[in-house]
């Protein structure tokens, strides 16, 4: 690669990075707000929508509780998770550049793993959250 090539690459980089960190910043920010969003919701209309003797499902919808609950937490736990990820990327980092240590190319940041791991729960909880929701509210809508 020539050096013209080589800083291309470095920018594009960089701007594909940062636009990767604004696209997670949102996606938590967005799962945060609608599993809080419904879980208020849910906790505070349905049982004016439909009246407490007459539901049937009551465990879907405490599952769906639940679900939402276990999104908020997955979600709340990967910012603290993300925080330890950046910390050791710069030691890392660190290690590599400044010490010139060659080891720390192999080195991993499980910080970052359980990051991801956390990302991916808190979207799969609020998916099965909502779908837990939605099967409660349509099989008491339909019942009256």
């Amino acid at each position: 690669m020539t050096k013209d090539r080589v800083e291309i690459y470095l920018d594009e980089r960089k701007l594909l990075l940062e636009d990767q960190h604004v696209s997670q910043q949102q996606f938590d920010k967005y799962i945060l707000s609608l599993s809080t969003g419904f879980l208020s919701l849910s906790a505070a209309f349905l049982k004016d929508i439909f009246p407490q003797a007459g539901m049937v499902r009551k465990e879907v919808l405490v599952t769906s509780w639940v679900l939402f609950s276990a999104s908020i937490l997955s979600t709340l736990l990967s910012f603290l998770t993300s925080q330890q990820a950046y910390k050791r990327q710069l030691v890392i980092t660190e290690d590599y550049y400044v010490r010139q240590d060659e080891n720390a190319l192999k080195a991993k940041n499980h910080w970052s793993a359980g990051t991801t791991i956390l990302n991916l729960c808190s979207a799969i909880f609020f998916v099965l959250a909502v779908v837990a929701t939605v099967f409660f509210v349509s099989t008491n809508f339909l019942k009256h």
